[in-house]
């Protein structure tokens, strides 16, 4: 008989936990820089001890590469096939194994419990994106915050990656009712300027 999701996740992070704990010593787990890590990470809703871990010890150039780099380093970062006229679907591969699965299991906490993550992983699915593709963007945007967080050295504020609602009058359509109401286009620095 197979076992719930739930238990599935569970043996999963044990398998994990395992594995990290098997590969690094215990003197680097408790040095300060490894603690420091691992607290900024977990600063993070949808990151525990597992993935913090898992990231720090598989992946020790994060900080230290670009999104793009980071993201096709752990193997979320989307790679279209295409050829000619010809045009596939996108798709995600190679990589590290291990970090992109602990990477997974904080996505699908993090479509959840995460404000920011569950805000764009909504948006996606309303935008028509199936669910699982949706789900590794919300993996993939993780880990760029992650990288942020460590690069900078600052904890988990709650408003990295929000992007702001368009107001109903954009910068260009502001414009262009001045430019309407004046019949002159203004300069950038704010002196009046003729066609």
């Amino acid at each position: 008989m197979r076992g719930t999701s739930s238990a599935k996740g569970d043996r999963q992070d044990g398998i994990v936990e395992k594995h990290v704990t098997k590969y690094t010593d215990p003197n680097v787990r408790g040095s300060p820089a490894w603690r420091e890590k691992e607290d900024l990470l977990s600063s993070v809703p949808s990151v525990g001890p597992v993935i913090s871990r898992t990231l720090i010890a598989e992946l020790p150039e994060l900080g230290s590469l670009g999104h793009k780099q980071i993201a096709a380093l752990v193997g979320v970062a989307p790679f279209t096939r295409q050829s000619g006229q010809w045009r596939g679907k996108s798709f995600i591969g190679g990589g590290r194994a291990s970090v992109r699965r602990a990477l997974f299991m904080g996505a699908m906490v993090a479509r959840r419990h995460n404000p920011v993550l569950k805000t764009f992983f909504e948006r996606l699915v309303a935008a028509g994106k199936p669910k699982k593709v949706a789900l590794i963007a919300v993996a993939r945007k993780l880990l760029v915050i992650l990288n942020a967080i460590v690069r900078d050295g600052t904890p988990w504020k709650g408003t990295v990656g929000v992007v702001s609602q368009p107001s109903s009058r954009s910068r260009s359509s502001v414009a262009l009712a001045q430019i309407r109401a004046t019949g002159r286009r203004r300069r950038k620095d704010g002196g009046p300027s003729s066609w």
